[in-house]
């Protein structure tokens, strides 16, 4: 048995060491067929990687949201069916809104399915005001109670307290604070700021939130935080959006149908058009989404591998058909036939796998590169070299069978002869 073992070993040996000595006389003709692989499998390998990357992002999302956030937006009067109005509202407009929005907390306060409830309302820019130093970020009246519905947490300060209803306190999101601290140093609890031409005093500076990418509504890392007082008083004529109920579910509350339910439930209590989505159904469209354009790519990195096989093919038939006195003296000298095949195959998966070694490294590269620019962490997975490797195996086997076959086939007395 053990002898059995050594026979095979030095044989498999053999094969390496032919092939590998054939890859180095023929390098140029076999760096092209490397680049065939490793293109394919360079797009195989950063299209999982952003696949996997974009998951687990949306998963920390979710994690850091709550999967139990439910958004519900009621539109002002006269909006189309996205929350839209054409005009700015009027008094009486916004009035009959500020109604409708109390009386929609306050139902969802009441419903044993909901934990707590924030009241957003988003304004764009300082209207007809004078432009902020603090950039163009979404300037938003909340109240107190949203850290506790988003988790949100601090990083300098304090959020804003019902004490604050009439007083110039303002919060800022991580984004906001980082641009900001580019052009001032004493971006401080107390500092005073500037916004659309009044003065007010910073109460805190919120922790970045990655739930944002499952809150379309608002940014919370680019918003500006404001009472409602102020911002009525800051952006002149409110503009046309929907009020927002962030609302937090009860613990064990999972009902995939529940952000329905609210909606018909408020629909049925107010009389007035409402929508509700959840988190959690916006992270699975999401990651529908990205699965889809991942799979897509995927296949035309196979389609790319494919034809770097086919290049590899070429280059084995070639090989055959300029070592075919080698292949009779190896024969003569008593080779078997499955030595020769061996050999052959050993060499188509050598490329192989020198190309997904590269086209590895590129794929990583690559998508390290887009996921920077997307703002999006990579996140590596075993699975990934394990899937680039198993590929190339299967590739370097493929793409070797043809002209490893041929070659066995061959004849070597005929080959000797010089008349093969």
């Amino acid at each position: 048995m053990d002898k059995g073992l050594q026979h095979q070993g030095q044989r498999l040996r053999i094969a390496v060491g032919f092939a590998w000595q054939s890859i180095l006389t023929n390098r140029r003709r076999i760096a092209l067929a490397v680049a065939g692989v490793a293109i394919g499998i360079a797009a195989v390998t950063s299209m999982l990687v952003i696949g996997d990357s974009v998951t687990a992002q949306a998963t920390r999302a979710l994690d850091q949201l709550g999967a139990d956030v439910v958004t519900i937006s009621v539109p002002p009067p006269g909006a189309d069916p996205s929350g839209q109005s054409a005009e700015p509202l009027s008094e009486a407009a916004q009035a009959r809104l500020d109604t409708t929005t109390d009386a929609a907390v306050a139902a969802l306060r009441h419903m044993p399915e909901v934990q707590s409830v924030a009241r957003l309302e988003r304004r764009f820019g300082c209207g007809d005001g004078p432009e902020t130093a603090l950039g163009s970020p979404d300037i938003v009246a909340a109240n107190p109670d949203l850290p506790g519905v988003l988790s949100l947490r601090l990083q300098h300060g304090r959020f804003l307290s019902p004490l604050d209803a009439r007083q110039p306190w303002i919060v800022l999101g991580a984004d906001v604070a980082a641009e900001l601290r580019k052009t001032r140093l004493d971006v401080q609890p107390g500092a005073a700021l500037p916004l659309c031409g009044k003065t007010f005093f910073l109460a805190g500076v919120l922790a970045p939130y990655i739930g944002d990418d499952l809150l379309q509504s608002i940014r919370m890392n680019h918003a500006v935080f404001v009472s409602y007082a102020s911002l009525r008083r800051l952006t002149g004529p409110p503009s046309p959006s929907a009020s927002l109920l962030l609302t937090r579910l009860q613990t064990g509350v999972t009902a995939p149908d529940m952000p329905g339910l609210l909606a018909s439930r408020l629909r049925t209590m107010l009389s007035q058009t409402v929508e509700a989505s959840g988190a959690r159904q916006v992270s699975e469209l999401r990651q529908q989404q990205v699965s889809l354009y991942t799979r897509f790519l995927a296949v035309l990195g196979c389609v790319a591998l494919l034809v770097g096989s086919l290049g590899i093919t070429n280059v084995m038939l070639a090989s055959v058909s300029e070592r075919k006195t080698e292949i009779g003296l190896r024969m003569a000298l008593g080779a078997h036939t499955t030595d020769v095949v061996a050999q052959f195959l050993t060499e188509s998966v050598l490329i192989c796998l020198l190309g997904a070694a590269l086209g590895l490294a590129l794929g990583i590269v690559g998508a390290g590169v887009a996921l920077t620019v997307a703002q999006i962490g990579i996140t590596l997975d075993i699975t990934t070299p394990l899937c680039s490797a198993v590929l190339a195996l299967l590739c370097g086997l493929a793409a070797g069978a043809y002209p490893a076959a041929n070659a066995a086939r061959l004849d070597p007395v005929t080959l000797l002869q010089g008349r093969g």
